[in-house]
This record gives C-alpha cells, sequence and structure tokens, in this order.
C-alpha cells in the first residue's frame, strides 16, 4: 500500500538510493539554515520551526535505522532543534490542555467518544 501512495507522491518512481540521495540533499539544506542555539528566527520558535519539525521529526523519532536517521543523529544543531521543538510543543500541548496525559492518550480518548457519538446518532435514527 506505501509504495503505490509512494510512486503516485513521486518519491517512489526513484530507485532507493535515489530517493535517499534527495532526502539528504534536503536535511543538508537544513544543516545550513538550523542555528547552533535557538531558533530560525531568533530565541522563540515560528512557522517554519514546526515546518522543519514536522519533516525532521518523523525521521529523528522513527525507531528504524535509515540513512537519513544517521544523517540527522550525526548533526547536532538538527537533533538539539529537533528536541526543543518537540520540548516546546509538548510544553504548549500540556498548559493548554485540560487533560494532563499525553497527545497520544488524548488523541485516543477523542477518537473513542468521538465513534461513541455516531453510533449514538445512528442508533437513534433507527
Amino acid at each position: 500500500m506505501n509504495l503505490k501512495r509512494y510512486y503516485f507522491q513521486g518519491i517512489g518512481r526513484y530507485p532507493a538510493t535515489a530517493a535517499y540521495a534527495r532526502g539528504l540533499a534536503d536535511l543538508q539544506v537544513l544543516v545550513n539554515v538550523v542555528p547552533a542555539d535557538g531558533y530560525v528566527h531568533g530565541p522563540m520558535p515560528s512557522s517554519i520551526d514546526a515546518a522543519i519539525y514536522g519533516f525532521m521529526g518523523k525521521i529523528y523519532f522513527y525507531e528504524i535505522e535509515t540513512p537519513l536517521k544517521q544523517f540527522v543523529t550525526s548533526q547536532p544543531n538538527l537533533v538539539r532543534h529537533c528536541t526543543a521543538v518537540h520540548c516546546a510543543q509538548l510544553e504548549e500541548w500540556r498548559a493548554t490542555s485540560k487533560q494532563r496525559a499525553t497527545p497520544h492518550v488524548a488523541y485516543s480518548t477523542y477518537k473513542r467518544n468521538r465513534s461513541r457519538q455516531r453510533h449514538q446518532k445512528s442508533a437513534s435514527r433507527v
């Protein structure tokens, strides 16, 4: 299933080595953009930091070793940025959340409650 999705997204049309080379080239740009301290536009994270985290976090926190993960973990500024944005996001979520649970637990609770609501609506229509 993923191979078909990757094909239609475009990256699946390349051999694995070429796909990894493209990813490594993108990561090299981030090495040059992400500072050793702070965030891209100063001491506070911005939307560009969130976008970088959206791309890099999936690589860094992925449990399987890949050439992309090996590259990210070899770059101290990328590791620091990724963990800093991750922690900042988690702290913000906890500060604004009424539930003091992890995002995964909150999402699971949301899905369960949403499923119950849908079931109750469909049962009331009968």
